[in-house]
């Protein structure tokens, strides 16, 4: 569940009574939720450190700085630091077999290591790509930098070799390209989503709320 709001106690008050709602309805279909695993994350600019006490089962929740849902990392600034840091690790090591079969005098010709960093790399380096879309072009760059490699690899190129000169003897797309590309495609299938994000439910109390 998530909750905006301007300021910390409005969004604390709001954040509880849904637990407390969660809490409610769990007794009543005797299922309870694993307090356990629940944590909770504040995304703010402000520097300023917040603690709220968040109950749920009578337990309080920890913080989580840097959460992760369906493969993505978040980060409370939203910079998306950790999650270039994970894509950009996850990469570099596979990119370890095309340095092998690239050999000097033995290895895979460019066509193979082209689909191999294709089919296996950049599966790694691009994922969740229009999640993070936002992220600033210092931090986008780590993931540009992992491709130039790649391309350098795949080409026998030197660093000093020019980077669209390489583009265009690999036939690769810039990375900023693809980002633009899935950000685009996965906002038109938003746009053709019939069903709505949330649905009304009322509360043990007869209240209706938002979920």
């Amino acid at each position: 569940m998530g909750i905006s709001e301007r300021h910390i106690t409005v969004e604390t008050n709001r954040i509880q009574q849904a637990l407390t709602s969660l809490d409610q309805w769990s007794n009543t279909w005797l299922i309870k939720a694993n307090e356990k695993k629940t944590t909770y994350t504040i995304f703010s600019l402000s520097t300023k450190p917040q603690s709220p006490k968040l109950l749920l089962n009578n337990h309080i929740l920890l913080p989580e700085k840097n959460p992760t849902y369906l493969g993505i990392t978040f980060d409370q600034r939203m910079t998306w630091h950790a999650q270039i840091e994970k894509n950009k690790t996850r990469a570099k090591s596979r990119m370890a077999i095309m340095k092998k079969l690239a050999g000097t005098t033995w290895g895979a010709d460019n066509s193979v290591l082209k689909k191999l960093y294709m089919g296996y790399v950049r599966l790694t380096l691009d994922y969740g790509i229009s999640a993070w879309a936002t992220v600033a072009q210092s931090n986008f760059n780590k993931i540009n930098r992992v491709q130039n490699q790649a391309m350098r690899i795949i080409t026998g190129g030197m660093r000093s070799t020019p980077i669209q000169e390489m583009e265009k003897t690999t036939g690769l797309q810039p990375m900023e390209d693809i980002r633009d590309s899935r950000t685009q495609k996965q906002t038109e299938k938003f746009k053709t989503v019939q069903e709505k994000f949330y649905r009304p439910y009322t509360r043990l109390d007869g209240s209706i709320i938002v979920s």
